[in-house]
């Protein structure tokens, strides 16, 4: 800086006090009489009028205390005179020297992340730490530290070891929603009902429990897996509500036989009129048998498609009410006691080009009169196909 002064030349007067080299103090106001308590020839510096005055006599008696400043001219071009600060004693001023000392420091985390701190002739800059916070927050930025295990850095860019894209947020499952980890950065993979997770080093195994050899696992409405079998020759089935079951075929010939009533059934097959069934391993073989079943009848009878009936005695058969296409019905007549063949609703006989009534009937004549009829759904009639005797329609 450079400094217009007037001559000064101090002299100590009676009584007065001064000191060699003199003391430099500063003040945002001009000094005057009453600032007596200096050495002659301290040099009064004004920061803000930039004005500089000398002590140049103290009038000192037992009544009275004078000081005797002189103004010793104006700063044209100012250097630093005092460092104000957000901390501390402020402003800082310099030592005698004219020196301001600077200092660096890192303090805790607060509230401010930069701020200088004044002290006597020091003024020290500080950088606060970082610290964890759930929301951005300029005041509560500060210095941080990289795990090197986990972060790459290279000229200041910090990257995730292990890859270049971003890092997992949340997990997102069939249900529920993103989830989030937890405060110490884990996610749970847990499993449920038969579904376990077993976790070793960096690897998680999802697993099925009480697998066994040869059995089968099957959900039972539930999440729980029901273990089926296993069960020799058996094959799979399931009841009424769905759940599967292993259903034993024991012996030879059978089947599964479903039923509108409850779970399939293994069941062998039921031989009919002039049929023969015989199982084998892994076989069913069905036949004609070498001979017709015949039935005695008498009185009032409910004939069946493929029936055949000796009439012993004064007999009437009636025809089934809901025929099939072909359905073939035989009838012999043993005595001279007539044998009445009732037709039932909506049907007709007929006897060659004879035609009994809708619901009609046809009438034997003598023992040793036969009847075979078989059944037209298109015209809703029985047509004798083979008969002997007198028969007569109604």
């Amino acid at each position: 800086m450079s400094i217009s002064v007037s001559p000064y030349n101090p002299v100590q007067q009676a009584g007065a006090r001064a000191k060699n080299p003199p003391d430099l103090v500063m003040h945002t106001r001009d000094p005057n009489s009453t600032d007596y308590g200096y050495f002659v020839g301290t040099i009064w510096v004004n920061t803000v009028a930039k004005s500089f005055w000398g002590l140049g006599d103290l009038f000192i008696s037992p009544n009275t205390k004078t000081a005797y400043w002189a103004l010793l001219g104006n700063i044209s071009s100012v250097g630093i005179m005092e460092i104000a600060v957000q901390s501390g004693p402020s402003p800082v001023v310099p030592t005698p020297a004219g020196l301001v000392t600077l200092n660096g420091a890192v303090v805790a985390a607060g509230t401010t992340p930069f701020q200088s701190v004044g002290s006597t002739n020091t003024v020290t800059l500080q950088l606060q730490l970082s610290q964890a916070i759930p929301t951005a927050d300029q005041a509560k930025v500060g210095l941080s530290n990289f795990n090197s295990a986990q972060f790459n850095l290279v000229n200041g860019f910090v990257s995730l070891i292990g890859g270049s894209g971003p890092a997992i947020q949340t997990i997102t499952g069939n249900t529920g929603g993103p989830e989030s980890p937890s405060a110490g950065g884990n996610f749970n993979i847990i499993g449920a009902g038969s579904i376990t997770v077993a976790g070793s080093a960096n690897t998680e195994t999802v697993q099925l429990t009480g697998l066994t050899l040869n059995a089968i696992q099957v959900g039972a409405g539930t999440s729980t897996l029901t273990q089926l079998g296993p069960v020799n020759r058996a094959v799979l089935t399931s009841g009424a509500t769905g759940i599967p079951a292993m259903t034993a075929l024991a012996s030879d010939g059978q089947l599964i036989i479903g039923s509108t009533a409850g779970a399939p059934a293994a069941a062998t097959l039921t031989a009919g009129v002039g049929v023969s069934i015989v199982n084998g391993s892994n076989s069913i073989t069905i036949s004609a048998s070498g001979s017709v079943a015949w039935t005695d009848i008498s009185g009032a009878v409910a004939a069946v498609s493929g029936g055949n009936y000796m009439a012993t005695a004064t007999a009437t058969s009636t025809l089934p009410a809901s025929p099939s296409n072909g359905d073939t019905i035989r009838y012999i007549v043993l005595t001279n006691n007539p044998l009445t063949i009732q037709a039932n609703t909506g049907q007709i006989i007929q006897y060659g080009t004879s035609l009994s009534t809708t619901a009609g009937n046809i009438v034997s004549s003598q023992g040793g009169d036969t009847m075979t009829l078989v059944y037209s759904s298109f015209i809703t009639t029985w047509v004798a196909l083979s008969g002997n005797g007198a028969w007569t329609p109604s």
